[in-house]
């Protein structure tokens, strides 16, 4: 039988026997492609056919051609991932809310003498109400016209301190080419502010608690033009809200955001309030106890008179910064810590005033006035840090003497504060060798340390401290604010 011609293929028709069984095409075949140098020159390459045996025997996980999983080079790369930025408000709002805000402190001030007498009329009470608990025991209750004014001077605090906040953000908001007019513009609009306690017709207590709000809002906007506040307080009007209306400030985490409190913060603070409460309560009674003995025990009586109103400052301001942690709180910010029992865990003068009283001036002034000195200019840390109390003694002198009769003790607090660097500073170079070389300093507890902390600071300093407190009238407003059990002798 005569052999049957077979047809010849293309180049990229397969070959049959190698779909079946892997087998090559026919060597005659392949040598006839071969030897056609010119088509395999002019043809295009095309990639090989691979064969249904290798299809099916492939593993679904195996790595894909280069050309399929190689993303093309015409498309972008995706952006990273980022966290959303809160929007920041813009500067045509905050010129507005300024506004605002300034009619609102206008009218605050006109209206302030007529509200709190609506005010102290709707509490009602009297003006010393007091409770007979007993032939020799008085309940004296709170005044309502007290409670009006320091309602009154608190609600123009919040007002003025935001309208200060305002303008601080609008400066910050602003072209760095008009920074320095709108920086001009908040520090002009903040002057005026400053003399709302000293222009007001308020009680003395009254006024310095307004006093001592506007500084720390006036202080804070100097923190915002000098360029060392968080970046994160200004970035959405709750924070700004937040941060300038309430005094004490709150945490800001590591990733520049503010922290969150716990459930039971608020519990905490509550609890604060309310144990401070009743030990202002106790101390009013000591007092008073004090005062009906000062003829018979002149000196004992008039030291322990000292030292009980220390205590009742202290416990005022803890009882203002718990409320204002609250608040903060409620917020959803966690609030730092103010006091840290200076009067009873503190052994030294720097750990007094570094770490433990009134924490919130003490981080805005390490902030703005400390650190600038020592780390950008290079300056000692003991000029900064006498510096820095200097301006704390501006701070008090500023809060202290709103009322006419306490200008007579000007200058004292100030020199309270200006003796405190050099005592830090002995503490440092000569108390902690000694320390360090006598055992018996060493062995010392830390209650023992105290009491001497209290002997070399309290009583011989205090005075300068408490002066125009004394003159001003504010130590006997307290009673006024705060139930307190009176003893009839």
């Amino acid at each position: 039988m005569a052999s049957e011609e077979v047809p010849s293929r293309s180049p990229t028709e397969p070959n049959m026997s190698s779909l079946v069984d892997g087998s090559k095409a026919p060597s005659a075949h392949v040598k006839t492609l071969a030897s056609d140098k010119t088509l395999l020159q002019s043809a295009p390459e095309v990639p090989p056919t691979p064969s249904t045996e290798q299809l099916v025997s492939k593993p679904a996980s195996s790595e894909r051609p280069a050309a399929v999983a190689a993303p093309s080079a015409l498309t972008p790369p995706a952006p990273p991932s980022r966290a959303a930025v809160p929007p920041t408000p813009s500067l045509t709002q905050l010129s507005a809310a300024a506004a605002v805000f300034a009619l609102a402190v206008l009218l605050l001030c006109q209206s302030l003498p007529e509200a709190e007498s609506v005010l102290a009329g709707w509490v009602g009470g009297g003006e010393d109400p007091r409770i007979d608990l007993h032939p020799r025991l008085v309940l004296l209750l709170p005044s309502a016209r007290m409670l009006a004014a320091q309602a009154l001077a608190l609600t123009l605090a919040g007002v003025v301190s935001l309208l200060i906040g305002i303008s601080a953000a609008a400066s910050a908001a602003s072209s760095p080419r008009s920074r320095g007019a709108w920086s001009l513009a908040a520090a002009s609009l903040t002057l005026p502010l400053l003399l709302l306690p000293y222009t007001l017709p308020l009680h003395p207590l009254a006024a310095a608690s307004l006093a001592l709000y506007v500084w720390v809002a006036a202080w804070k906007l100097l923190d915002v033009l000098g360029g060392t506040n968080p970046p994160a307080v200004l970035q959405t009007p709750l924070r700004l809200f937040a941060h300038f209306v309430v005094p004490i400030e709150y945490r800001i985490g590591a990733e520049g955001r503010p922290e969150r409190p716990d459930a039971a913060e608020w519990r905490r603070h509550l609890r604060s309030i309310v144990g401070s409460v009743v030990s202002f309560s106790c101390m009013l009674t000591v007092r008073d106890l004090a005062n009906c003995y000062a003829g018979v025990y002149p000196q004992l009586c008039g030291a322990c008179r000292i030292y009980v109103d220390v205590w009742l400052l202290y416990l005022f301001l803890p009882l203002s910064t718990d409320a204002s942690a609250l608040a903060l709180s409620l917020l959803g910010f966690k609030p730092m810590t103010t006091m840290r029992a200076p009067l009873t865990e503190a052994t030294s003068p720097s750990d007094f005033w570094g770490r433990r009283w009134n924490l919130l001036v003490h981080g805005l002034f390490r902030r703005t006035v400390f650190e600038p000195l020592t780390k950008r200019r290079g300056w000692p840390p003991t000029i900064a840090a006498a510096i820095a109390f200097a301006c704390s003694g501006a701070f008090h002198e500023y809060a202290f003497l709103c009322p006419p009769a306490a200008r007579a003790s000007a200058g004292s607090v100030m020199l309270f504060f200006t003796l405190q660097a050099p005592m830090v500073t002995a503490e440092k170079l000569v108390l902690l060798p000694l320390r360090a070389r006598i055992g018996l300093m060493r062995r010392l507890p830390s209650p023992v340390l105290t009491v001497l902390l209290t002997l070399v600071m309290l009583f011989p300093f205090a005075p300068l401290f408490m002066a125009p407190l004394y003159a001003g009238g504010h130590m006997e407003g307290f009673d006024r604010i705060i139930p307190s059990v009176r003893i009839l002798l």
